[in-house]
């Protein structure tokens, strides 16, 4: 992809970069995905912006829904200084922060209160349910953070036993969530065998391509990058015309993502709408110390999955590659893998997971019937019961 052009500012600092430069300012921070997604939603060119007034103007000042109050970025980092990290502050000034409305006042002509609120409230700083850090504290909408959420319905109601991995007939481009394992592999037993069998007899793919494939390109990047298979690597795996990968921020496989983009003739069902797989691997209870530590990077890892289909939609349409618009999301550690650990707080910390991670160019969650829980769970979280 073509590096932008021009000069912008940065309403962290009201200066003036170059793309190179700004990259360079968050190298280690924020992924190259996150640094453009930045750079184009966040960021003024300098002729509009004007560095006298930049970080200061209306288009660059947020409502804070701590106290109601309009902030510049610099102003925010103020005013949590001591509180929160310039990377957590970051997360809630994009996700939860909402543009300026005319007549708001701002948070100079405002009379000071405590913060009582802020990130940790708004549910954008990572922690565990429940303890400290906890993301609980406000609950989830449709607008936060473009997340977008839909539910299947009990597939007895259509004839069915489960929710189907892909659908027949879907209603956008569509992509599945596919619970994987260390191995990185397609097939085996739950729903990666499942998944095995609906690509390999309706998509006729050879999915024994996957394990290779996945292996040598989570070994060739490091984490928290989101990168491009190269062409010699899409060569061992015949099924794909595009392969993705963000690489968890441990280095570790628990929690790391791999977009697969299938090429046309193998796409499930002969549908063309079918167009990849996101393959993850979530925790397991019994690898964990405790509950809090499980659930900690079950919300981790779907983080990660709407980070990583946030930053493919946004550089899809450039390269050429179909948008997911609709990605359906099991139960990821769910079950067997959750041991003991109730399964609404599985499914309440996959919901929050995935509304931080996810931005403007996320797809639409579709979430698989599993006794309704994430159903219910989403209205349980809305309705603070």
């Amino acid at each position: 992809m073509a590096e932008p052009a021009g000069r912008r500012v940065d309403p962290a600092d009201g200066k003036a970069y170059s793309f190179a430069e700004i990259s360079a300012v968050y190298k280690g921070q924020y992924s190259p995905g996150q640094i453009r997604a930045y750079w184009n939603s966040e960021m003024r060119p300098v002729e509009s912006a004007g560095l006298d007034t930049a970080g200061t103007s209306e288009e660059n000042r947020k409502i804070d829904p701590d106290d109601g109050q309009a902030y510049t970025f610099s102003g925010l980092t103020t005013k949590y200084s001591g509180q929160y990290s310039v990377v957590e502050l970051r997360e809630y000034w994009r996700i939860s922060m909402r543009p300026i409305a005319a007549g708001t006042p701002s948070a100079a002509s405002a009379a000071p209160r405590p913060a009582g609120g802020g990130p940790a409230a708004a549910g954008t700083t990572p922690g565990a349910a429940g303890g400290e850090g906890s993301s609980l504290a406000e609950p989830p909408t449709s607008k936060a953070g473009g997340f977008r959420a839909s539910f299947c319905p009990d597939p007895k109601t259509i004839g069915q036993k489960f929710t189907l991995t892909y659908d027949k007939e879907p209603i956008g481009n569509f992509a599945s969530v596919n619970p994987g394992d260390q191995g990185l592999r397609v097939g085996g037993g739950t729903l990666n065998g499942q998944f095995q069998k609906d690509l390999y007899n309706f998509g006729w793919q050879e999915t024994e391509k996957y394990g290779p494939y996945h292996n040598r390109l989570f070994g060739g990047v490091e984490p928290l990058q989101f990168a491009r298979a190269s062409k010699e690597l899409l060569s061992l795996n015949p099924n794909l015309m595009a392969g993705f990968v963000f690489k968890a921020s441990d280095g570790g496989k628990v929690g790391t993502v791999f977009v697969d983009v299938f090429r046309n003739e193998v796409r499930v069902h002969g549908n063309s709408l079918n167009m990849a797989m996101v393959y993850t691997v979530g925790p397991k209870r019994q690898d964990c110390p405790s509950d809090q530590a499980f659930l900690a990077q079950v919300e981790a890892t779907a983080h990660n999955v709407g980070l990583a289909c946030t930053e493919y939609n946004a550089l899809a349409g450039a390269e050429g590659f179909p948008q997911i618009e609709v990605l359906r999301f099991p139960l990821v550690s769910g079950g067997a893998f959750a041991g003991r650990c109730p399964k609404d707080a599985v499914a309440a910390a996959l919901l929050r997971g995935l509304i931080a991670g996810c931005g403007a160019d996320s797809p639409e969650m579709n979430f698989a019937f599993d006794g309704d829980i994430f159903r219910q769970t989403w209205e349980a979280m809305n309705t603070g019961a």
